[in-house]
């Protein structure tokens, strides 16, 4: 018995709809939305500190105390720069708090910059960066995913 054009759109349908709904699933939970952000994500998984992974998945957060993140992750280095206090894991992941709290956390590397947050003010971001939050350029000219 010949099955018309619409008996098979049906499981069609239901089965792309289901790999979709899979696929958005896994996005959502690795915080990965194009196939540059998977690079990037492959690249953080080989070439940056473990900690990495704390603020991706949102372990760590904008707004956590400095102090009791510090005394979690142990980061290599801990300086003054201006009025905030930066964070260095070494192998390209950083953090930075201003006021005693987290407002910014970011990897990279010499062709990517990944942001987990950045909660900074125009203030603080002019004081740390040197430059506004508007500006293209506040990174560097590397590709920036969030």
């Amino acid at each position: 018995m010949p099955v018309g054009r619409i008996g098979w759109f049906w499981p069609i349908a239901v089965t792309l709809l289901g790999y979709g709904t899979a696929l958005g699933l896994v996005c959502r939970h690795y915080h990965v939305y194009s196939w540059n952000g998977w690079q990037v994500y492959q690249a953080m998984a080989h070439e940056c500190h473990p900690v990495w992974q704390e603020y991706n998945f949102g372990r760590i957060r904008a707004g956590d105390d400095v102090m009791e993140v510090i005394a979690h992750t142990r980061p290599k280095r801990v300086q003054q720069k201006g009025r905030c206090l930066e964070l260095d894991y070494g192998d390209g992941v950083a953090a930075v708090a201003c006021e005693g709290k987290l407002v910014l956390a970011y990897a990279g590397s010499c062709t990517w910059v990944r942001v987990f947050f950045d909660e900074m003010t125009e203030e603080q971001s002019l004081d740390y960066l040197k430059r506004g939050r508007r500006d293209p350029q506040r990174f560097g000219i590397v590709p920036v995913y969030r």
